[in-house]
């Protein structure tokens, strides 16, 4: 019986939450840091220009770092969210889409989702017929990633 296209779910195991977490780590929250740091450089070489240089640029760098932090605590909400819920839905279909962003995440759309994947992944994704995803529903955070290539006969 194939349940190609029909959504499954299961109880999130510990193995799991260890899988998961490795994905919201050190790398997860560069972005923000980075942008702070830079933020504070910025504020110590830019204090001797003119007052207009001086807003405009505190203004846009302080705007980057204000923006990478609420979109990677609003991500890691949600993400906080999936362990206390401790539900894991499970997608099986074809790849519609596997892509790396700027910043060196990979994701794939599939069944009409948008899926954070390991970036170890990316290669045998983009020649994969069939995937059997793994994620956690409100992050979207694929925890396993089962490949099939060829026919599948």
């Amino acid at each position: 019986m194939s349940t190609l296209g029909q959504d499954r779910s299961r109880a999130l195991a510990e193995d799991d939450r260890t899988d998961a977490k490795a994905l919201i780590g050190r790398q997860f929250w560069a972005a923000p840091v980075i942008f702070t740091a830079g933020y504070f450089v910025i504020v110590w070489f830019v204090l001797d220009l003119d007052f207009l240089v001086e807003v405009t640029c505190l203004l846009l760098i302080g705007g980057l770092a204000a923006a990478a932090w609420v979109n990677c605590v609003r991500q890691y909400r949600k993400f906080a969210l999936d362990m206390a819920g401790g539900l894991v839905q499970i997608v099986e279909g074809a790849p519609e889409r596997v892509y790396m962003t700027r910043f060196g995440r990979c994701y794939m759309k599939i069944s009409g989702r948008k899926l954070r994947v390991a970036n170890e992944y990316y290669n045998e994704l983009r020649e994969a017929n069939n995937v059997r995803i793994e994620f956690l529903p409100e992050s979207r955070i694929a925890i396993r990633v089962n490949i099939a290539r060829g026919l599948g006969i």
